[in-house]
């Protein structure tokens, strides 16, 4: 059970119980009805939202006719999504293989972090053409605020896998300390193969972030991995 869902069992048994409460001492039979219908209505919303997970995905599974299997996963044949709340972040992942429906990927991608649909073929363009020059998986990082993109392919595995970090805000009784800090700046690793060939780089950071991309700073940080870092 998630702490989304905790919550609003307890905010709706608040409700349930005040209604019963003030039906049997107060005699207010008509107010008490409204409390306890309003905590019947909430429980049975929380309960619809925590089996869908986020009525914005449902309807992206429904158009592509993807079965929700439970516990936070969705599945179509080779193609899976799965999200689950890890402490204060929303983690969704996106598995699938070479056979995948691009226009769903793009739907999904896009809601979690918007981009134009040219910029992510050209994304999976340049994760497919340097995972076959490296011989293994490729993974290209887009980082923001309160959010980590990885955008992963395989080639041994003809295997797309791809995740979101969200972190939440938290409220004022329980702030996130992480908020505004953990992906405070704007971010994209890659793996460069044409030594001295930014062309790509500088077209994805124009396309992602709307940022000159001469105010990027850049540097290697792993693997031949390049870090662009505003």
């Amino acid at each position: 059970m998630t702490s989304e869902l905790l919550l609003t069992i307890i905010f709706s048994l608040f409700f349930i119980i005040g209604g019963l409460i003030v039906i049997r001492d107060a005699g207010g039979r008509g107010a008490g009805i409204f409390f306890l219908c309003f905590g019947v209505i909430i429980l049975i919303g929380g309960a619809i939202y925590s089996k869908i997970g986020n009525y914005n995905f449902y309807k992206i599974f429904k158009e592509y006719d993807v079965e929700y299997i439970g516990d936070g996963l969705y599945r179509k044949g080779s193609f899976e999504f799965y999200f689950e709340s890890v402490g204060d972040s929303q983690v969704y992942t996106i598995k699938d293989s070479d056979d995948y429906n691009f226009n769903l990927h793009y739907d999904i991608i896009n809601y979690l972090r918007k981009m134009d649909k040219d910029t992510l073929e050209s994304i999976y363009s340049y994760l497919k053409s340097s995972s076959k020059e490296n011989d293994g998986p490729i993974t290209l990082t887009i980082i923001e605020r309160n959010k980590k993109t990885e955008l992963t392919y395989d080639i041994i595995n003809h295997e797309f896998r791809h995740k979101v970090v969200k972190i939440f805000e938290g409220d004022s009784e329980d702030p996130n300390p992480d908020y505004n800090h953990l992906y405070k700046d704007y971010e994209l690793h890659l793996k460069e193969y044409n030594e001295g060939d930014e062309s790509f780089a500088k077209k994805l950071l124009k396309e992602l972030f709307d940022i000159d991309p001469s105010e990027f700073k850049k540097s290697t940080i792993y693997n031949g991995i390049t870090k662009y870092k505003w």
